[in-house]
């Protein structure tokens, strides 16, 4: 969510899944999203779900972790605390 608006301003075709610049209410989505961060208990299934083309998470996240060393997940940008990654084309979905 801290990144959505980030996303927004500079690729303005890219639809984001949750977008920071407003309150965001806990709803379903919120603790979907929760799950996926957090490598919680459904969130690999959730993740698969969603499908994203492109993830942005804290550097800390236990995601950032996962993509890192997942298969079909590049790194294309970071900086002290983000990371982005994008799909690999030859993923398959």
């Amino acid at each position: 969510a801290e990144l959505g608006g980030w996303w927004i301003r500079r690729h303005t075709q890219m639809l984001v899944s949750l977008d920071g610049r407003a309150a965001l209410p806990q709803d379903q989505a919120y603790w979907r999203h929760e799950r996926i961060l957090q490598l919680r208990p459904g969130g690999q299934r959730d993740l698969h779900e969603v499908n994203p083309d492109a993830v942005s998470v804290r550097r800390a996240s236990p995601l950032a972790g996962e993509l890192l060393q997942t298969r079909g997940w590049r790194l294309v940008a970071q900086d002290g605390l983000y990371l982005a990654f994008v799909r690999s084309v030859n993923d398959g979905g």
